[in-house]
């Protein structure tokens, strides 16, 4: 399943943003579904986001989860930090 970020939201800023994100992905890996998080239209993304999205979910399942479950579309160097 596709994820497109800015369906979800609005905004990629807040935490409480990300954390939208983070619930939405971790009811499909628990269910062990694979998600894409499609982040087309999203120029960037602060580290306040990030925090609630990614790393929040680390309190619930596994990097190796995460790495498994979740793939990405639609990213640049801002957000992917690479």
């Amino acid at each position: 399943m596709v994820i497109k970020v800015l369906e979800l939201m609005t905004q990629c800023y807040s935490y409480e943003d990300g954390t939208i994100l983070k619930d939405a992905l971790l009811k499909r890996i628990k269910r062990g579904e694979r998600s894409v998080v499609d982040f087309s239209g999203v120029n960037g993304v602060p580290s306040s986001f990030v925090n609630g999205s990614f790393v929040a979910l680390l309190d619930d399942v596994t990097f190796d989860d995460i790495k498994k479950y979740v793939t990405f579309l639609g990213t640049n160097t801002q957000i992917t930090g690479l």
